[in-house]
C-alpha cells in the first residue's frame, strides 16, 4: 500500500492529538491538585490565515509549552540557553512547527532512515509549503542519540548544526523527539525566521 503525503500528515496529526490529550489530562490533574480553576487551558494549534491564504505562525509559547514532552522541554532550554550566552534572543516555540518536527522524527523511526528528504514527507520546504507557512529563513537539524544532552552536544560540535541553533535570523522553533531508531531517540529541530 502506497502512503500518500496526506495519509502521513493525518497519522502524524493523530499522534500529535494523542500527545495533546495527554498534556491536557496532566494540566487538569495539576489544576485539580492545586484547586485553582484558572489553570485549565485549551490546547490547540493556533494560526492566523493571511489575506493570501497562507498561514502566518502565531500562538503563545504557553500553548506550545503545554504540549512539549519533558525531553523536548530540556532541548528547548538547552537551545535557548546557548543562544542567550551568545547574546541572541530566545526562540519562540510554535505548535505547528512542533507537529512538523514530530512528524519528521516519527517518519524516520517508522521507515528506518536518517535524512532530510523523505519519500512521504518530502523536504522541510515541502512540509512548510503543504502547510502554507510563510517564512524568510528555515533550517532543520536532525540528530539521533540516547538522550537530549548527548544529542545537543553532537549538534553543537557540528559547525552547520551549531550555526542553525545560533542563527540570529530565526525566531521560531519546533522540536520533535521520538523514541526509537538505531540511536535510541530521533530528534528533529525546525528553525524559522
Amino acid at each position: 500500500m502506497k502512503l500518500t503525503f496526506k495519509k502521513i500528515i493525518i497519522a502524524c496529526n493523530t499522534v500529535t492529538l494523542a500527545v495533546i490529550l495527554m498534556a491536557t489530562n496532566a494540566l487538569a490533574v495539576e489544576a485539580a491538585i492545586s484547586n485553582n480553576p484558572s489553570n485549565y487551558r485549551s490546547i490547540k494549534t493556533v494560526s492566523r490565515i493571511s489575506h493570501s491564504g497562507s498561514r502566518r505562525l502565531t500562538g503563545s509559547n504557553l500553548e506550545a509549552l503545554a504540549i512539549l514532552t519533558p525531553e523536548e522541554e530540556v532541548m528547548v532550554k538547552l537551545i535557548n540557553q546557548e543562544r542567550m550566552e551568545a547574546g541572541l534572543e530566545k526562540l519562540e516555540l510554535d505548535v505547528t512547527l512542533i507537529e512538523l518536527a514530530r512528524c519528521k522524527s516519527t517518519d524516520m523511526v517508522r521507515y528506518n532512515y536518517f535524512g532530510h528528504c523523505s519519500e512521504r514527507l518530502g523536504t522541510i520546504y515541502q512540509q512548510l509549503e503543504s502547510e502554507k507557512i510563510i517564512y524568510d529563513v528555515v533550517a532543520q537539524n536532525l540528530v539521533g542519540a540516547p538522550n537530549c544532552i548527548k544529542a545537543f552536544q553532537r549538534l553543537m560540535r557540528s559547525p552547520v548544526h551549531r550555526s542553525n541553533i545560533l542563527n540570529p535570523n530565526v525566531k521560531k522553533l519546533g522540536i520533535g523527539i521520538i523514541k526509537g531508531g538505531p540511536y535510541g531517540k530521533m530528534i528533529t529541530q525546525i528553525f524559522l525566521g
